[in-house]
């Protein structure tokens, strides 16, 4: 359903009238480009039909975070390669750093400026007039893996170190990376997965992606790019130049340096970044020259910009009468008022007012009226439907998830309308057109919205050895509990191969061909309890499985008698849900869970 809505409405947007001057105008470098009247998703979708004339990223500018996420929401529903620069997320200059995820996807960010795809960077104010690295900097820090490459393991285990990669036995956070045998994992932070290396000696068989969290396989790619956890890492070089800008304004340097030697990290160090280069560079140093940049609501932008100038002068202001040491906003942050007064020579501009120092000919009018609330009245809203319906209007509404979606559908199932499970930032519609766009939460009111990590949570289970790793307790079906001891590859009667190595009581070892991996799986017993290995030989793993299946057996019969009793007894049969019952459950302010779902469904 999502994709027949986004292809209606890209027909819709490419055939209008003024996005042709748009495109005409934006292909010939005619800028500035003014537009008036867009909202939401449907801003979303003009800056989306236009991102793949840029030739290198775009980069969209909004007045606040939150503004920043709904847009990222809303260009997802379009393209994939849309990515998020975050702000650090602190009050800044109370010596508190952010979420280690923070630092990650803003190096991921900027990775990806820089790989000269037609991406997406969304950005607020407050994140774009933060000071960064040069490009080149982080461009000769990042790690390019294509399959059929020929590697190192261990040189490309050694650069992760130096970029601030925790070496463990088996990944489960971003920042980590594991070197098993011929198997590379590496947990790059900004991502939602994992990546894993398959190394056939020295070259790159096979690069999958895979949940942490169970390391059970999501995908593969031909290509991945890996680079720092951080935007500065603190070598000698750095942390040398560092303490020289700190004593040139006055800042007392020991406990600091001192703190950076010994721990490679600090808190709030992200304040101190900018003092390791020659000057101030922003987000917009990394564009490139066929890179656009779209400024959404300049008059909201603008607004903001003199709010953040004071509220850093403050916060500065108020550190420095407490004792706190840390460089001047001007140090740490471009001028935000600069960043909207002089904007870069491929700009578009989606005003939300007619600006005053404009003519009409120069602003390209679009007739996108705003979505409305219905605050839970669903009589009225029902009355408006029909209205809606009895025009010819054609109607969408957006529910945040598939339970939601199919509540929806049962409410209104004597309307003609689609209902689309995905997320918007708001509701829309193209009233000369007769469409409209519904977000839910315009019908029932503000809902609690489920983090999108939450909804696409996986749940699999392992689906090869190298999920394993060493000193897992493991089941063969025919020799029983072992401890898993790795991979290793035997020369047997002139050919190589690989074998599983288990251990067994006694420390006895069988290897098990590579090619009889299905075979054994993953030990799961009590928590917290080593199983007692089995002996090689011996007759207790026979016994405990015709015990089980015993078990089994008088389990099937027992069944059978239940479900025979079933059968004769006379049960009570509830009614089906009433719109009533529906509406109440509609209304309720929280989605389910996946693992809800499936038990209700249980």
């Amino acid at each position: 359903m999502i994709s027949l809505f986004l292809n209606e409405l890209n027909k819709r947007i490419k055939d209008n009238f003024e996005y042709k001057k748009i495109e005409n105008r934006f292909c010939s470098g005619k800028f500035p480009i003014h537009m008036l009247g867009t909202q939401g998703p449907y801003s979303a979708g003009l800056a989306a039909a236009l991102s793949p004339f840029a030739r290198d990223f775009s980069l969209i500018l909004t007045s606040t975070d939150q503004e920043a996420e709904e847009t990222v929401r809303d260009l997802s529903l379009y393209k994939e390669d849309v990515f998020l620069f975050p702000s650090w997320g602190t009050m800044l200059y109370r010596g508190v750093s952010p979420q280690a995820s923070v630092f990650g996807r803003r190096v991921h960010s900027l990775a990806e400026c820089r790989t000269g795809r037609k991406s997406i960077v969304v950005a607020s104010l407050r994140a774009a007039a933060s000071y960064l690295p040069p490009p080149e900097y982080l461009l000769s820090r990042t790690l390019a893996l294509k399959k059929g490459q020929t590697i190192d393991p261990e040189k490309i285990a050694a650069e992760l170190s130096r970029w601030g990669y925790l070496r463990v036995p088996r990944v489960s956070v971003a920042g980590e990376f594991a070197l098993r045998g011929e198997v590379l994992d590496v947990y790059p932070p900004g991502r939602s997965e994992a990546v894993r290396l398959v190394i056939d000696f020295d070259e790159i068989e096979e690069i999958r992606l895979f949940d942490p969290l169970n390391q059970s396989s999501v995908g593969k790619r031909d290509d991945i790019t890996v680079y720092p956890v951080r935007e500065v890492l603190w070598d000698e070089e750095f942390i040398a130049r560092l303490e020289g800008e700190l004593k040139v304004i006055g800042i007392e340097t020991e406990e600091i340096i001192n703190e950076l030697r010994t721990a490679g990290e600090l808190r709030g160090e992200e304040l101190f970044y900018p003092l390791c280069f020659d000057r101030g560079y922003t987000i917009f140093d990394y564009l490139g020259e066929k890179s656009a940049v779209y400024y959404m609501n300049p008059e909201l932008i603008r607004n903001s910009a003199q709010g953040l100038s004071l509220e850093y002068g403050e916060l500065y202001r108020r550190a420095c009468s407490e004792g706190l040491v840390y460089p001047a906003p001007e140090r740490i942050m471009a001028d935000p008022l600069s960043l909207v007064d002089n904007p870069p020579a491929r700009a578009l501009f989606f005003h939300s007012l007619m600006p005053e120092e404009l003519s009409r000919e120069e602003v390209h009018n679009f007739h996108v009226a705003a979505g409305r609330s219905f605050f839970g009245n669903m009589n009225f809203f029902k009355e408006e439907l029909t209205a809606l319906v009895e025009s010819g209007f054609e109607v969408y509404i957006f529910a945040e998830s598939d339970s939601q979606a199919d509540r929806i559908a049962f409410i209104l199932k004597e309307f003609p309308v689609k209902i689309v499970s995905e997320s918007i930032s708001t509701g829309f519609s193209l009233p000369e057109e007769k469409l409209i766009c519904i977000q839910e939460n315009e019908i029932f009111g503000r809902k609690k919205r489920v983090a999108r990590s939450v909804r696409n949570a996986r749940s699999q289970v392992i689906d090869s050895f190298v999920d394993l790793n060493p000193g897992d307790y493991v089941v063969h079906v025919n020799y029983g509990i072992g401890r898993f001891q790795g991979i290793k590859r035997i020369n047997a009667a002139g050919n190589e191969r690989d074998y599983i190595s288990l251990e067994y009581q006694g420390e006895e070892t069988v290897f098990i061909p590579i090619e009889q991996v299905n075979l054994v799986q993953r030990y799961i017993g009590s928590k917290g309890a080593s199983p007692r290995l089995d002996k090689i030989g011996g007759s207790v793993w026979e016994k405990k499985r015709n015990r089980v299946k015993k078990k089994v057996e008088d389990i099937a019969d027992r069944l059978i008698q239940l479900y025979a009793v079933r059968q004769e007894a006379t049960g009570y049969a509830f009614p089906t849900d009433n719109d009533f019952q529906v509406e109440f459950e509609a209304a309720f302010p929280y989605d389910e869970t996946p693992d809800q779902l499936r038990a209700v469904e249980a």
